[in-house]
């Protein structure tokens, strides 16, 4: 097993134009999810409880809820193996826009496997995060998850 590097992480941000407490709730709450990010989430309602996300069929993730401090932070933590994780921090930071989201993904090791995890997270929290600011500025949701069952 690989040690994690202390200092390797994705840090992303984008100005979403609506007020902290509505950011926090598209990281927090099941149907918000599922309208911008996954297709399903299974997601507990405290620190320590599930945050299981499918995209889909063949690719989901099991993880769980770390930190919750509405509106300004959320944190999960997914399983990349049963003995390896990487953690999301998403911090909300009012913006004369609206919010500023932080995400800081931390916890990936060393190897030819966690800089392809490194590379294929960095790649889609780009796309992700575009994702929930079309949702959260213009109320376009994501269809793509919807063609196909799981």
């Amino acid at each position: 097993m690989s040690t994690p590097s202390i200092g390797r992480a994705i840090v992303k941000e984008i100005v979403i134009a609506a007020p902290p407490e509505r950011v926090y709730r598209a990281f927090a709450e099941q149907s918000e999810l599922e309208h911008w990010f996954v297709k399903h989430a299974d997601v507990g309602a405290a620190p320590g409880e599930r945050y299981n996300l499918t995209w889909l069929p063949h690719q989901s993730s099991v993880g769980r809820i770390v930190e919750m401090s509405p509106p300004n932070r959320f944190v999960f933590a997914w399983d990349v193996t049963s003995e390896r994780s990487t953690t999301c921090a998403f911090d909300f930071i009012a913006h004369d826009a609206g919010t500023l989201v932080r995400l800081t993904q931390t916890g990936f090791g060393d190897g030819d496997d966690w800089d392809r995890l490194y590379e294929d997270n960095s790649g889609g929290w780009d796309i992700e995060l575009g994702n929930l600011k079309r949702w959260l500025d213009d109320g376009e949701r994501k269809t793509e998850w919807f063609e196909e069952d799981c």
